[in-house]
């Protein structure tokens, strides 16, 4: 329907986000079926070695290359029933996070057809991408914009409201919600809240047993982030009275967990996001002071994530026992990397700690997908060791140091990698840009399989940007028309 002044007059929506979260499940698209053939590469490299998954260079990036001849195969890909989660929909953690199997996605060049789903769900080919499995389409995550979540913020902002519908329709949620936490214990912290020019400035003072400590934070109302502006540990005596103070474990909500889950059904998977001891002991600081710490304070640096590391992991033994997952993600690896602190130190403060962790996952079935932003590439074979399923977000150069072919190459499908499109990208280029972007992530990420194309974070600002917007729906669109095995 046209207005008098010729435009097109909105059409009616319904007036909450329940209801609209009600009528895009109604309406939403289940699946599609394609019968392409899906080409395959693998690389001898010199020397010997197994096979592993090759890709073509996009031109950036750094880093020594393998060498050797690059042989390209076929593989004819029929619709077919694929059951890879149907069946444990009723597990706690909707199923076991097994390894991959290199042969599910024919990284060999077989030419027998790879079954496949005629209808796959958003939580079907999430779970399938997570296993190495194949799917019938890269799985599209919009990260933190998390459309199926009621309570998010953006779900509530009018300027990202229809943004936020065309996600719920067309996107693959990975639902970001956390419950529970490790912190100092509560009744030794006094919080005071003011507000200072439409600033919301919160001063929290620890009574801690040598004398408080006292940490304060800003947030502005038209960006959702809070700066922490003045650190809770400033100095060597900070830390030492830090170390004599109770920490407690505050407990997961089940019960809001398994509603949560239940509503977002077949349109994705629950992710809850832990903070390993890494990032706990960093954040306590400011970024230079825990930078100093780390070189003139060692063994107290070490004495603070032995002490998180027993938090850590009493509160994930509560969310494994509660039924939470299946996938979590692990915040804190990228404060231990190059150019910030040597690689040796990335294996003493990361791998030491969160290998148990991950373990833990793994005991009960759930995946676990490590965060780590920036330079990767002298870490990666340290991340590998730890055995994850997920890694994210694989920022390109020159943010990241390694192209996302290159991090296929060396993690040989032993690893699903998520993200690869930068948000500033999103935020401040044309949509054609994005376009390409997006192309060329899923040129890159896409053989072999265990690939989600993804941002690597999300708008904070309010109102959105109409740019922005026509940008995320550049990006979804081409994901959904390029996107498919």
């Amino acid at each position: 329907m046209e207005t008098a002044a010729g435009a097109a007059a909105p059409s009616a929506q319904p007036a909450t986000i329940e209801h609209r979260l009600a009528a895009t499940a109604a309406t939403r698209p289940r699946g599609r079926v394609h019968m392409q053939r899906m080409h395959v590469s693998f690389r001898t490299a010199s020397g010997g070695g197994g096979p592993s998954i090759s890709t073509a260079s996009c031109g950036i990036g750094s880093g020594a290359r393998a060498t050797g001849a690059v042989f390209r195969s076929s593989v004819a890909i029929a619709p077919a029933a694929l059951n890879c989660t149907r069946a444990r929909r009723a597990m706690p953690h909707a199923g076991t996070c097994r390894r991959s199997r290199p042969e599910a996605i024919n990284m060999h060049g077989a030419t027998t057809p790879i079954p496949r789903s005629p209808a796959m769900t958003s939580r079907e080919r999430l779970l399938c991408a997570l296993r190495g499995e194949p799917t019938d389409r890269v799985p599209i995550s919009t990260y933190e914009l998390v459309g199926w979540n009621p309570d998010a913020w953006e779900n509530k902002e009018p300027s990202y409201r229809d943004l936020m519908d065309f996600i719920r329709a067309s996107a693959d949620c990975i639902y970001m919600w956390d419950s529970g936490g490790v912190d100092i214990a509560p009744e030794l912290l006094q919080v005071e809240r003011r507000e200072e020019d439409g600033v919301l400035v919160t001063r929290t003072v620890c009574r801690a047993p040598r004398g408080p400590l006292t940490k304060v934070t800003r947030e502005a109302p038209n960006l959702k982030t809070v700066w922490q502006v003045e650190h809770l540990l400033k100095t060597p005596g900070d830390i030492r009275n830090f170390l004599e103070t109770p920490l407690a474990v505050a407990p997961p909500d089940g019960a809001e967990y398994r509603r949560r889950a239940a509503a977002l059904g077949e349109n994705g998977i629950m992710m809850h996001s832990i903070s390993d001891a890494l990032c706990l002991t960093s954040e306590l600081f400011s970024f230079q002071d825990f930078l100093l710490f780390c070189a003139t304070e060692p063994e107290l640096i070490r004495r603070l994530l032995d002490m998180m590391q027993g938090r850590v992991l009493a509160y994930t033994e509560a969310l494994l026992a509660t039924g939470f997952g299946p996938l979590f993600r692990i915040c804190g690896p990228e404060y231990a990397t190059p150019p910030y602190l040597p690689p040796e130190r990335f294996r003493e403060y990361v791998v030491a700690y969160d290998a148990t962790l991950i373990d833990l996952i793994h005991r009960h079935g759930a995946c676990a997908r490590v965060h780590c932003h920036g330079r990767i590439a002298q870490v990666l074979d340290a991340i590998l060791e730890l055995g994850p399923d997920g890694l994210d977000p694989v920022e390109p150069p020159p943010d990241g140091d390694l192209a996302l072919a290159e991090v296929k190459e060396r993690t040989r499908g032993r690893v699903t990698l998520f993200g690869n499109l930068e948000l500033k990208a999103l935020e401040h280029g044309s949509a054609d840009e994005v376009e390409d972007l997006t192309r060329r992530a899923l040129r890159d990420g896409m053989p072999g399989g265990r690939f989600v194309i993804m941002p690597t974070a999300a708008p904070i600002g309010i109102p959105l940007s109409p740019g922005t917007e026509e940008n995320y729906r550049r990006y979804i669109e081409t994901a959904l028309k390029h996107g498919a095995y």
